[in-house]
């Protein structure tokens, strides 16, 4: 478990790193020290545009489902490890467990530059239910039902809906 974990954070880390390495513009050298406070305050390296959160560059619709999608998948993570963090007695899995919570709002604030937020929200949340109801019935031994087929269908259904009525517009 702990190389899943260790696995899961250095692909959020390598996800920083290239989010940095993209920035516009070359990097600053090493500044001396003679220099005055007002010429390096003119000098400031600005944050990556994907750090910048609503308000940022424009992203195109294509690249906001990919965002979201994103964001779903680790949503989906994050609450898999809560279920193997106990409640917070295990703190490597709780750690986990935040650290993809703030991945998954990060990148859904991002997906609503391109995105309307009632067809975001939904789904985001929609996704993560339903993947989540069908995880839950596979690997964690839960109960299945034919309503539970049949909510998970609707979920589904609504959310199709949703994306389509967002394509019409």
């Amino acid at each position: 478990m702990a190389r899943t974990c260790a696995r899961w954070l250095l692909l959020v880390v390598a996800a920083l790193a290239a989010c940095d390495a993209s920035r516009d513009g070359p990097t600053l050298p090493l500044r001396p020290r003679a220099m005055p406070k007002r010429a390096l305050r003119r000098q400031a390296v600005q944050p990556c545009s994907s750090l910048r959160l609503r308000g940022g560059a424009a992203m195109s619709k294509q690249m906001g489902w990919s965002v979201l999608f994103a964001a779903t998948g680790f949503e989906l993570v994050s609450t898999i490890y809560m279920d193997k963090a106990e409640g917070f007695q295990k703190p490597l899995p709780s750690l986990v467990a935040i650290v993809f919570y703030a991945a998954s709002f990060y990148g859904f604030n991002l997906s609503l530059r391109a995105l309307e937020t009632s067809v975001a929200y939904a789904v985001w949340s929609a996704v993560v239910m339903a993947a989540l109801s069908v995880v839950g019935i596979v690997f964690l031994n839960e109960s299945a039902s034919g309503t539970k087929f049949v909510g998970v269908a609707a979920i589904i259904f609504g959310t199709v809906c949703l994306s389509w009525a967002d394509g019409q517009n």
